[in-house]
Parts: structure tokens; sequence; C-alpha cells
């Protein structure tokens, strides 16, 4: 492989990380790429031993219900995982492709930044009451009261409002 190629190219969505981080100058995408990697990798990681556990756990169970289970489990780590490498990849994308600018490079960064946040508070409405925590005080906690509030089948809305617009921030900003 010529080594000018492999220094301003890459070959797939893990080498795209790397590229990605040395591609941009902005450092909001830069401390992206480090977050959205590490989240993903360790998404990846969590999701794989949940599902090997799901597995032992239904061996030998005869077909139905249960052995739907471990489909469901990559469905959701699809979802999950694939808004967080998103931002990463289009700027990798960008600049291979496009040569990409700091603006774009700053917005598409902060709707993944806007995903993750989106994500938590999902989680927060849609987590089961006995597995809320103390409310904190102030404005957090006022936040987490309405969030608590809300009922748990709403909690699908705020990733999906940040994926939205992360399609958005992209299709405006792309070359």
């Amino acid at each position: 492989m010529d080594t000018s190629t492999s220094e301003t190219s890459y070959s797939g969505a893990i080498t795209a990380v790397p590229y990605a981080f040395r591609a941009s100058d902005s450092r909001l995408c830069k401390l992206y790429v480090l977050v959205g990697g590490l989240l993903t990798l360790g998404g990846t990681i969590l999701f794989g031993l949940g599902t090997v556990a799901l597995l032992s756990s239904i061996a030998g169970v005869p077909a139905g219900t249960f052995t739907f289970q471990p489909a469901l489990y990559l469905l959701v780590w699809l979802f999950v995982i694939a808004p967080i490498i998103a931002p990463i990849l289009l700027v990798a994308r960008q600049h291979r492709v496009h040569d990409g600018t700091v603006d774009y490079d700053r917005w598409i960064a902060l709707s993944g930044f806007l995903f993750l946040l989106a994500l938590y508070g999902g989680a927060l409405i849609a987590a089961p009451a006995s597995q809320r925590g103390a409310v904190p005080s102030g404005i957090v906690g006022s936040i987490v009261q309405f969030l608590y509030g809300l009922p748990r089948e709403a909690g699908l809305l705020p990733p999906l409002v940040a994926v939205l617009v992360m399609a958005a921030v992209h299709r405006l900003n792309a070359n």
C-alpha cells in the first residue's frame, strides 16, 4: 500500500476514527471523536457481553419469545451505537471527499453531543420508578423531576429528535 494514500484516507469505520481526528481542525470535533469513539467501543463491548450472557441464559429453551431477545439486543445496539459513531464517519467522509470545513466539523460534533445528551434524557424518562435515584436540588433537579414525570414511552423521543437534528445539520452544512 502506498504510504501517501494510507495517510490521507481510511479503509473502514474503525480507521475512520483516527482519520477524522487527524483531518479535523476543530477542537470540539476532536473531543467528540475521542468521546464518541470510546463510547462506541464501550457500548459495543457492553452489548456484546450482554448478548453472550443472554444467550447463555436461554440455552436449551424451546424457540419462542426468549429466542427473540438476542435479536432485540442487536437492534437496540444498532439504534444506540449508529448515531454515536455517525458524526465521526460523516466528518471523515466530508474531509476525504469534499475537503471538510471547520464549521461543518463543529456543527456535526455539536449534534453528536446533543444526541448523547438526548440519550441520557431518554434514559431518565424511560427509567422504571424502582431504578430512579434521588433528585438533586436546583435547576438540574427541576429538569430531572420534569423528565421523571413524563410517560416512559416518551423516552424514545429525545434521541429520535436528536438524530433528526443531526441529519438536518449534515444536510444544511455538507458541501
